[in-house]
């Protein structure tokens, strides 16, 4: 039955994954109101993903407006995130224990495909733009995202930033990134490669992560009066061997 106005509520619901197969529970506390034959809710949500779920995040909390019309769950909200991609270190490294999420985009609850308008992360150092969708139920990703000198990328370079377009593909475990970005601060990382192809040059790479390493398929970096082409791997603990030659 329809309800009179806004209602407010405090409540815990842990029946997500029996009613769209997402593996978390939530708290709200705010109001639901009921216009026309669709409903919307105002308020603060906590999202903690299930013990032993895939989620790639541990919790979310923040304001959120929701507004959902069928199968289809429109939102907008501030969260602060601890957990995001903890399974990888490089990820961990650049995100940071809680960044700072602002979101926006659409849920299909027949799908579980999660489609994201231009949001934002504040990472531990830098800031990233995202649009695509997340499949949580194939557990799949299709995003693109641009990068504002985030850096981190290197555990040994911690200098080492990175600005420009990033594509990342694939499933949760094992993800396609394309990346076509300008870096700052190769001098720190190797002097020799600095004088080579500046301080300041494009990367171009293809990589694949394969288990806890990243198979540098193909890197290209270009500035200077040289190019340094190759491939490698970069290892879980910051560790890249690179076989390349310059042009």
């Amino acid at each position: 039955s329809r309800f009179d106005g806004p209602l407010d509520v405090d409540l815990e619901f842990f029946g997500l994954k029996d009613l769209a197969n997402f593996e978390a529970g939530v708290a709200f506390e705010g109001q639901i109101s009921e216009p026309g034959e669709s409903l919307s809710a105002n308020g603060t949500a906590v999202l903690t993903a299930n013990a032993g779920s895939s989620l790639p995040f541990d919790t979310l909390e923040g304001p959120l407006q929701v507004f959902s019309k069928g199968e289809a769950v429109n939102l907008t909200a501030a969260l602060t995130g601890t957990g995001i991609l903890k399974n990888s270190k490089t990820a961990s490294r650049l995100i940071g224990k809680a960044p700072n999420l602002d979101v926006s985009g659409s849920y299909d609850r027949t799908t579980g495909v999660l489609t994201l308008s231009p949001s934002t992360a504040q990472l531990a150092r830098g800031s990233l733009a995202a649009n695509g969708t997340i499949d949580t139920r194939q557990k799949a990703l299709n995003l693109e995202t641009q990068l504002n000198q985030v850096s981190g990328l290197l555990a040994s370079t911690p200098e080492l930033a990175a600005s420009g377009k990033v594509g990342i593909t694939g499933t949760f475990s094992a993800p396609q990134i394309n990346a076509d970005v300008n870096l700052k601060g190769v001098d720190a990382f190797n002097r020799t490669v600095a004088q080579l192809v500046s301080d300041t040059p494009r990367l171009r790479a293809n990589v694949v992560k394969a288990g806890e390493t990243y198979q540098l398929q193909h890197i290209a970096i270009e500035g200077g009066v040289l190019v340094l082409n190759g491939t490698g791997t970069y290892g879980p603990k910051g560790k890249i061997t690179l076989n390349a030659g310059f042009t």
